[in-house]
This record gives C-alpha cells, sequence and structure tokens, in this order.
C-alpha cells in the first residue's frame, strides 16, 4: 500500500511538472510589446489569409474559413485572392477557380513558367482527405485554370507545400492523423509525429520524421535546402536536400511558436509568422477571447551564426493570428488565420 501511494504521488507530481513546463512553455507569461515601425491600414474583405505568395505584380493569398472560428457551413466555401502590390489602397480580387469540388484552402506556393504564365499549387482541406491542387494563372487575363489534384493517404495532415518543378515538390504534414484526440494528444505530449514527403512522378516519400507540428516551409537554395518551420518545437529547421532524402543541417530556436516562412529575393532574408501565445491562438479560435498577439520576424543567414530580427509585434489590437507576412518592396504585408483581412503596412 506505500509503495502504491509512492507511486501516485510521483505520478501526480509529474503530471503537474509537465503542465507547469506546458504553461511556461505555451507563452502564458511571456510579454508582447507594441513593435510597429510602419504605417498599417488594413485591406479587408481576406478571410482566412493564411498564406501568400508573389505573383507578379499582385499577392495570391489564400481565403479560407477554419473552424472553430469560422461556422462549419462556410468551410469549404475558400477561394484565392489576388491583392496588387503597388497600390496604396489595394481592393482584393476573388480568382474564378471554375471547380465545382469543396475548396478550403491552406498553403501555397507559386512557380514562374514565363513571364505570363504560372502555376499555383495549394494544400486543400477537404471534407474526407487533404489534397494539392494545382492551378494555372495567366497574367496577362487574370484567368484561372485548375489542372489536376494529388491525392495520398501520405499526407492526411498536409499544412504547406513547396514546389521544385512541375511535378515535384514537398508537403509538410503537421500532425500524423486527422483525428481530434490523436492531435490532441500530440499537442500537449510535443511527440514529434508530424513530417515532410517528397512527390515526385506521382510517388510520395517521407523525407523528415519527428517533427512536432511541421509547418511553414521555404527554399533556402531553390531545389537544394530548404527550411521548415517546427511550430510546437519551436525551431526553424535547415534541410539539405539530397535526390529523394533530406540530411539535417542546423536548427534555430525561435521566440515564438513559428508559421510560415517567405523569402525574399530582394533582401536574402526571411520573413517569419510567429504566434507569440499558443493557447492565445487556441482561444482566439474558439470565440473565448477577443484578441490573439502577431509577432513578425526576420531572418538572416550570414558567415556567422543566423540573426534574428522583431520588426513587428501586435498584443493582437491591430492584427491577430497573424500567420505569415511578405515583403514585396513597397510594403510589408501581413496575413492571419482568423482576420477577415490583411495588414498592409508602408514604411
Amino acid at each position: 500500500m506505500k509503495t502504491m501511494k509512492i507511486i501516485a504521488i510521483f505520478c501526480i507530481f509529474s503530471l503537474l511538472l509537465h503542465v507547469g513546463l506546458l504553461l511556461a512553455d505555451s507563452g502564458v507569461f511571456s510579454k508582447v510589446t507594441l513593435i510597429n515601425p510602419f504605417n498599417c491600414q488594413s485591406v479587408p474583405g481576406i478571410p482566412g489569409a493564411e498564406d501568400m505568395a508573389i505573383l507578379g505584380p499582385y499577392l495570391v493569398a489564400t481565403s479560407g474559413y477554419f473552424p472553430p472560428k469560422y461556422p462549419i457551413e462556410k468551410t469549404y466555401l475558400g477561394g484565392l485572392v489576388l491583392i496588387p502590390i503597388h497600390e496604396f489602397q489595394p481592393v482584393p480580387e476573388y480568382l474564378n477557380l471554375g471547380v465545382s469540388f469543396p475548396f478550403n484552402p491552406h498553403g501555397l506556393d507559386v512557380l514562374k513558367i514565363d513571364e505570363d504564365l504560372y502555376k499555383i499549387f495549394v494544400v486543400n482541406h477537404r471534407p474526407s482527405k487533404d489534397s494539392i491542387e494545382v492551378f494555372e494563372f495567366r497574367l496577362s487575363t487574370k484567368k484561372v485554370k485548375h489542372l489536376t489534384t494529388h491525392f495520398g493517404a501520405e499526407i492526411e495532415t498536409a499544412n504547406d507545400v513547396l514546389v521544385i518543378d512541375a511535378s515535384t515538390f514537398l508537403v509538410s504534414l503537421d500532425h500524423s492523423s486527422r483525428n481530434h484526440r490523436v492531435q490532441m494528444l500530440e499537442n500537449f505530449s510535443r511527440i514529434g509525429w508530424g513530417s515532410i514527403f517528397l512527390f515526385h512522378n506521382g510517388q510520395w516519400r517521407k523525407i523528415v520524421s519527428n517533427l512536432s507540428f511541421a509547418n511553414g516551409l521555404a527554399w533556402k537554395d531553390h531545389g537544394k535546402s530548404f527550411l521548415v518551420a517546427e511550430m510546437l518545437g519551436k525551431k526553424i529547421h535547415s534541410y539539405d536536400l539530397r535526390g529523394f532524402s533530406a540530411r539535417h543541417n542546423s536548427s534555430i530556436p525561435i521566440d515564438g511558436f513559428p508559421d510560415n516562412l517567405v523569402f525574399n529575393p530582394k533582401k536574402r532574408d526571411f520573413l517569419i509568422g510567429v504566434h507569440p501565445k499558443i493557447f492565445d491562438l487556441k482561444n482566439f479560435a474558439e470565440g473565448k477571447i477577443s484578441k490573439s498577439p502577431t509577432r513578425i520576424l526576420r531572418l538572416k543567414f550570414s558567415q556567422q551564426e543566423p540573426k534574428l530580427e522583431t520588426v513587428f509585434e501586435d498584443p493582437g489590437d491591430m492584427h491577430s493570428s497573424g500567420s505569415v507576412a511578405i515583403d514585396p518592396g513597397e510594403a510589408l504585408f501581413i496575413g492571419s488565420i482568423y482576420e477577415s483581412k490583411i495588414l498592409r503596412c508602408a514604411r
């Protein structure tokens, strides 16, 4: 009996310790300040702009209705939106995708074919399974054509996509299963069951394992090395791509929970959308609180150590659940998972 009491006390103590460490790690006690050296204005009419990419003189943004913030009946009514880069007060333009299947976009990437022709790769959360949708876009006419859908049992929880060429791309998976209970177990235990798959010529191959919520992807050197945001691991990992395998190169600790990564070819650096308080993000999504803070970091690689700089931080008063930032030159654009707008922040 005495032994059982000792075991019970030890188990309770271990559980309380884990909960305490989890709360501390989740940013509950971290401070979020206002860092905004810009002149920011809202661009309304774009719900759930979780990811964005440059498309000629435009940004193309996903517009998705992510539960529980949005009602379930809207979940598969998402779209893709064009946002003029050079306009001071841009007016979003929804593209006519011409598809009849459910569309709830998440991550996306753009492949430039020539000055007029682009291909857009999009993660689509369908009702029963995820897919990668490929669209053709002509800049001169703004016409979109759906080309193909890539399915696979391997990509049950797709998050982001990173294109190598027209038939080859990477996909990050944030969990091992769509099952809500399994995902909760992975989230709270920090078990690394997220992964990255390579798609080539109709075949899926797992090239990275054991990531705790694999999220945004970006090229460090196109086709040769890439970055992935391990959101619950609070790290950015660098991998070398070698044929059909990947070799871990380095890891960079992040103050917060990194979401999307966007490479800036002009400045040769990366912008990272970061959630400082992960429980605030969860509670904001569930409508329990009115805001969730946003942090944007700039990551630059030099001959020495990688350098991180906070370029924007907001407690959630101006912009909540910021997930992506992109800097095409004239302004900083910030998207969000659950807001119905993006920010355009002029210098």
